[in-house]
């Protein structure tokens, strides 16, 4: 992997995080770092059902693979907005919160510079955190050559690894929607993934993924399906669960690649 312009950004946005912490010290970041773990918990206690009652994207509803795509892709805009409105109260709590822990820290036996070592510490880690929906849900599906981009960097294509299911997810349905028209062109491989997903975040019950996998997937003239292991054991469940029989199970499995 090259280091390249996008590794330079945030290289450089981690830097400035680095100044921030050092200069605020570690007690004051403690705050930034409770908040922004609660900010994720929220994200991801209140993104499916306000996703439900809230539509910003959505595909053909009468196509039942596109209405699939486009309810997960409206999820993860509904999550991603959730998060930049939570991040914002989390600023403005801050202002009044972290006088009050400058006082504290007056208390504790922390010396000045250890304290402002582990601020700079944990304001990285942070950074590094805020780093990776920035590059996953706005620079991949938004940026042309944004997929592109982000595979031949060194520093992003890391930081986008660090969740991988939910990364492929996003590059899955970015491929979907960039290069593909209609249903019959859909890489069998992404719709494979796409719908277990979909199934893990409860778009769809098991009866609507089985019959994704019957009709598009494993009518596919032969052609083999690359799952990872997770994957390979989410559909033999699904699959044992709507009791086929073994040799029923061993023939669809049979069409599947690690």
């Amino acid at each position: 992997m090259n280091f390249s312009f996008i590794d330079i950004l945030c290289v450089a946005f981690l830097l400035i995080c680095a100044i921030f912490g050092y200069r605020k010290g570690f007690i004051v970041q403690l705050y930034d770092i409770i908040s922004f773990l609660l900010v994720l918990f929220l994200v991801y206690l209140l993104s499916e059902p306000l996703a439900s009652i809230w539509t910003i994207y959505s595909c053909d509803q009468s196509d039942f693979i596109a209405s699939m795509i486009g309810n997960m892709i409206n999820r993860l805009i509904v999550g991603f907005i959730l998060f930049i409105a939570l991040m914002i109260i989390k600023k403005v709590i801050g202002v009044f919160v972290k006088p009050a822990l400058k006082g504290i820290m007056h208390s504790l036996a922390l010396t000045s510079l250890l304290d402002r070592l582990l601020g700079l510490i944990s304001h990285v880690l942070e950074g590094i955190i805020t780093l990776y929906p920035v590059l996953i849900f706005l620079v991949v599906p938004f940026y042309p050559q944004g997929r592109t981009m982000i595979e031949q960097s060194f520093l992003a294509q890391k930081i986008v690894d660090m969740v991988p299911s939910v990364s492929q997810t996003v590059l899955d349905m970015t491929d979907l929607l960039q290069e593909n028209q209609n249903m019959e062109t859909y890489s069998q491989d992404i719709l494979a993934r796409l719908t277990l997903q979909a199934l893990t975040f409860d778009i769809i019950d098991e009866q609507e993924a089985l019959k994704i996998f019957e009709k598009h997937i494993f009518q596919s003239n032969g052609q083999s399906i690359e799952l990872n292991a997770s994957q390979f054991e989410q559909l033999k469940n699904l699959l044992e669960n709507a009791h086929y029989s073994p040799q029923q199970i061993q023939d669809f499995l049979s069409q599947i690649r690690m």
